[in-house]
């Protein structure tokens, strides 16, 4: 369990855990009476809670909360309960107040005031950082693009940062972690909730070996309503976001907003013009984002190049497969959308089972992969 220093930071877990009132509210509280310890005290006060309610600072459900906690322990008891309570689930926490978290929370618009985590709290500190997100219904290609570039990103230094959820981020995580990187994923409900259920491994995974955090205490649903406040901690933490897929409509769209009121660079890849998924990148990348369409492109428009001067890249060696030219016929038709063995068969005349045996070199050899029984794609990491 983090140490927290100082005894203001019970206070700002007791107002944190109230479910019926939000940060803005937190920091308003804060500033009109001065500390946090002043909050609690002024708010033991009936008085000054029907101000409050009047003034429309805190709502008439917030009061009643206000008033059950009250009744129901004094803070010390909470606080220890509370400590309790996250030791039982493993969960670990950090507030404004300590030196583990990170400064570029502190200045974001309706920045947390707290932090529950499982795995390594250093991450938040590390010098590069990097959202990898997109839509929860990605395409092939955008399954691939995400899971590369998030791999090629972390191979060279750079935390992947995402949200755990089905999709995008999912393969993003993976990237990082298939390249022995790091990854944080940064939930819209308590740390000891996987959502969804299908990301369990990975889930485990980073709680053991890498950081999962959420401003919410234990307990709390993974809400849709939870999300978009969610997405502000994913920009928040990065130094740039790249979008992979999204819809016009979308949570992605919503991260990429606080990303450009945080001030942060947004890289988008481009997709096909008819393509659903590619509507949210397309529309991203005409309103100023930076298109991409290599990681050099990624690193180059989120650090410039005195990146390179800081992190020396890997080189991976592959051993290099030299193509037939009856693979080299094959291959020119091979992209990153999904193609058909026969239509493989047809476009190149060859027979059935050459077409087969050259398949199956080249898949051995890591060129490319095989989806969907007998679809191919091309294996960008090669």
């Amino acid at each position: 369990m983090t140490d927290i220093k100082r005894e203001e930071s019970k206070y700002i877990l007791w107002l944190n855990h109230l479910r019926t009132i939000n940060h803005p509210t937190i920091h308003k509280l804060i500033k009109l009476f001065g500390n946090e310890e002043e909050v609690y005290i002024n708010l033991q006060d009936h008085d000054i809670l029907d101000h409050l309610v009047e003034t429309k600072v805190i709502k008439e459900e917030t009061k009643d909360e206000i008033l059950f906690e009250l009744e129901d322990s004094d803070i010390d008891s909470w606080y220890a309960a509370h400590f309790t309570e996250l030791a039982k689930r493993s969960i670990n926490v950090i507030t404004y107040l300590s030196d583990e978290f990170p400064d570029k929370l502190k200045v974001i618009h309706d920045n947390p005031v707290a932090l529950y985590y499982r795995g390594d709290i250093g991450l938040l500190s590390s010098e590069h950082i990097v959202a990898v997100i997109g839509t929860r219904r990605p395409t092939i290609y955008g399954r691939e693009v995400a899971e590369h570039f998030a791999r090629e990103l972390a191979d060279r230094g750079i935390v992947i940062v995402s949200g755990l959820a089905a999709g995008i981020d999912t393969y993003s995580h993976n990237g990082a972690i298939s390249a022995g990187g790091k990854t944080i994923g940064v939930l819209g409900g308590s740390v000891d909730i996987c959502y969804p259920r299908n990301n369990f491994k990975i889930y485990n995974e980073m709680c053991k070996n890498h950081l999962v955090i959420s401003e919410y205490p234990p307990g709390v649903a993974p809400l849709s309503m939870n999300f978009p406040m969610r997405n502000r901690i994913i920009s928040g933490i990065s130094d740039g976001v790249l979008v992979v897929e999204a819809g016009m409509r979308s949570g992605t769209i919503i991260t990429s907003d606080r990303a450009l009121e945080q001030g942060k660079v947004i890289c988008a890849i481009p997709g096909r013009i008819d393509d659903v998924q590619s509507q949210g990148t397309n529309y991203l990348i005409r309103s100023g984002a930076f298109s991409v369409c290599s990681v050099d492109d990624v690193i180059c428009d989120i650090y410039g190049d005195a990146f390179n001067k800081k992190v020396s890249e890997k080189v991976k060696k592959h051993s290099r497969y030299t193509l037939t030219e009856e693979e080299a016929k094959i291959y020119s038709h091979i992209t990153l959308e999904p193609v058909y063995i026969d239509d493989l068969i047809r476009v190149n005349n060859l027979s059935v089972s050459g077409t087969i045996a050259a398949l199956s070199r080249m898949e051995r050899a890591g060129i490319i992969k095989k989806v969907n029984n007998s679809y191919y794609i091309k294996n960008l990491d090669y």
